[in-house]
């Protein structure tokens, strides 16, 4: 959806190779993107937990102004207050 190109399998072993060097991590996840649905919201909790970061954030997507968002489909997604006249 917002064009994360690494495989889970990947990021889970990032987070691996971080904590075996002793490096702290913290795991970044937006929620509130258009077109997200209740098993993206669990597939990334479970992401979360197979990764054991040592801290998480987990921010509200709010989109910029130029930005423009796809969904699954390819559907376009820009919220009205946001389009340039």
């Amino acid at each position: 959806m917002l064009n994360r190109n690494l495989s889970r399998e990947k990021i889970v072993r990032a987070f691996q190779l971080c904590a075996e060097a002793g490096i702290k991590t913290v795991a970044y996840n937006m929620v509130g993107v258009p077109f997200e649905d209740n098993r993206a919201v669990l597939d990334t909790i479970k992401l979360n937990a197979e990764a054991k970061a040592d801290h998480s954030l987990c921010p509200v997507y709010y989109p910029s102004p130029a930005q423009a968002v796809r969904g699954g489909r390819g559907e376009r997604f820009r919220p009205r207050y946001l389009r340039l006249p």
